[in-house]
Parts: C-alpha cells; structure tokens; sequence
C-alpha cells in the first residue's frame, strides 16, 4: 500500500530509482546526455546488486562495464534513436512489472451507496 506520509515506501523507491535510470540512458542512448563513469558504476551496481530487483536487471549492465561499451553498445542496438529507446523500454518492462507487483498502487474505493426502495440510490456522504 501506498504510504501517505509523503515518503516513498522502499518499493516505491525502487520503482522510482529505476524509472530514473531508464530515463538517463535513453537520454544516454539518443546522444541527449552525457553519462559520466561514476554515475554509471553506481548504476550498474545497484542493478545488478540490488536483490529487490529479483534479478530481472537488463543484460545491458553485465555486458557494459563502463560508458565507453554501453555507447559502443548503443550504437550497435540501431543506428536510429527511436529503436533505440525501445530496446531500453523492452528490457526494463519486465523488471517494472516485478517492482509494480511488489507495492501496487492503491484500489480506488467505490462510493457507498444505500438502495431505498422506491427511490433513486444515495451515495452516502452527499445526502
């Protein structure tokens, strides 16, 4: 469940910190953004580390051990961008689902409602 405090559940990190990572190597991958070698490292390690990740880390990481093979890497995924991004959504999706399975969202609670015979439905609270 989600917390209300403001503060992110550890799930809820994850899920964010991971989000962040794809947004930097697809900035990465499409020549936005460089990426420097200690950033990448602390990556890398936390993706591979990580066991909340249940290792479903992309390939990318282990093949890759520093920005010069990730961008030789990227390079050789297609020459275009585009694919590219959808290379990194492809191998990030099922690490995603896992995290999203491991703190859901919140349910969103239906109104209460009382029948009377007779009469249309009340939805308590707007009487």
């Amino acid at each position: 469940m989600a917390d209300t405090s403001g503060e992110l559940a550890v799930g809820e990190a994850s899920y964010e910190r991971v989000i962040g990572y794809l947004d930097t190597l697809s900035s990465f991958f499409t020549g936005g953004h460089d990426l420097d070698g200690d950033s990448y490292k602390a990556m890398r390690d936390d993706m591979i580390r990580n066991a909340e990740y249940g290792g479903l880390a992309p390939t990318l990481f282990r093949r890759n051990r520093d920005t010069s093979s990730l961008w030789s890497f990227a390079k050789g995924v297609d020459p275009s961008w585009e694919p590219r991004r959808q290379y990194l959504r492809n191998e990030f999706e099922p690490l995603l689902q896992h995290l999203e399975r491991l703190n859901p969202p919140p349910q969103a609670v239906p109104p209460l409602t009382t029948a009377v015979p007779g009469r249309a439905s009340k939805v308590r609270g707007n009487e």
